[in-house]
């Protein structure tokens, strides 16, 4: 079949932004794609600009107001087929741009809620509810594959960087967010647990946070954690670095604070056995969408889940990498789309 043109559209959160790359991935096994990527950036920041542009462009579909309001955008000279995004801050965009262009879109997300008839499909993990838009997926896209972690690995190896004389862990840390609190006590669960881990078992820890962690919370960690416990440590607050890859392909075991959708979803699509940490107080609501969708990873055997604050065991992982399949769901969008394949 012809090649279709697909424009991602990046507002500028690498998190959102793999998710639209892990379904330009999946969709590419079906159909030849031209895929273009498109910064999106909006002369007013914030959730107060997200709104008011969204009005505006309700109310003033024009292409010039489109211009005004995103002057630094700059659009590929293909007329796009498909436009898709991930993340809130592209959301108006690709609304206004589809429809410019009399073109479908596709929203990639896991727990925003977007109103009915704004896109034309949502792709997302089930999270109780239908709607005649969505399109279920096992697993939240990713850029992460086992393949890509090996190798990734390698090249890291390759560089000369440190070697663990036997198995590794990885832990991945962000921070307290909207819909997942960790109290003090946790963080201290956390730095105990990994001491305890490595005092135990002998195993080192390759330990990155995120740039929601902040310094203050990196340097409570940098002084409760043992330093022989570390193989290798990036704290994102003084000397950022991507190693999320790297640090996966090297890992025999997974450890990821449940705050991180991304990260968790990351680590369960490199094939790694994967832990969430939780708040020792997190309730099991099912109204928390960010909760319900760690506690379904759980119920399918893809994750397991510790409190460090409160346990003192390690839990059973998942024995090995569990078969992500999204056929499923791509032959659903294609059919949605009306495209051939």
């Amino acid at each position: 079949m012809n090649t279709k043109h697909v424009w991602i559209l990046d507002e500028g959160s690498q998190g959102h932004l793999v998710q639209s790359r892990g379904l330009i991935r999946e969709l590419a096994k079906a159909l030849p794609l031209d895929v273009s990527e498109v910064p999106v950036r909006c002369v007013i920041p914030g959730r107060l600009g997200r709104s008011t542009v969204k009005r505006l462009l309700r109310l003033l579909p024009e292409k010039w107001l489109f211009r005004c309001l995103h002057p630094a955008m700059k659009l590929p000279l293909t007329t796009p087929d498909l436009v898709v995004s991930s993340g809130p801050h592209s959301l108006a965009a690709l609304s206004f741009l589809s429809r410019h262009y009399g073109c479908p879109s596709v929203f990639v997300q896991g727990t925003l809620h977007v109103p009915e008839g704004m896109v034309t499909v949502i792709m997302r993990p089930f999270e109780g509810s239908r709607r005649e838009d969505y399109i279920f997926i096992p697993l939240l896209f990713t850029e992460i594959t086992p393949k890509v972690a090996d190798e990734a690995k390698a090249a890291y190896l390759a560089e000369g960087r440190a070697r663990a004389e036997g198995p590794v862990n990885a832990l991945f840390i962000g921070n307290s967010s909207a819909k997942i609190r960790f109290a003090p006590e946790d963080w201290n669960g956390i730095a105990r647990f990994v001491n305890e881990v490595w005092k135990k078992e002998g195993t080192q820890w390759l330990i990155t946070t995120s740039y929601r962690t902040g310094r203050e919370l990196e340097d409570q960690l940098r002084r409760q954690i043992e330093p022989d416990a570390i193989l290798e440590a990036v704290w994102y607050s003084q000397a950022p670095r991507k190693v999320t890859k790297a640090f996966l392909g090297m890992a025999d075991r997974v450890f990821v604070t449940i705050d991180s959708l991304t990260m968790l979803t990351e680590a369960v699509a490199s094939g790694r056995p994967t832990c969430a940490l939780c708040p020792a107080d997190l309730t099991e609501e099912r109204s928390n969408t960010h909760l319900q969708y760690a506690l379904d990873l759980a119920t399918q055997g893809f994750i397991s889940r510790i409190a460090p604050a409160r346990a003192g065991e390690l839990p059973e992982l998942p024995a090995g990498p569990l078969a992500i399949d999204y056929s499923g769901s791509i032959r659903e969008l294609i059919n949605r789309l009306q495209w051939d394949a």
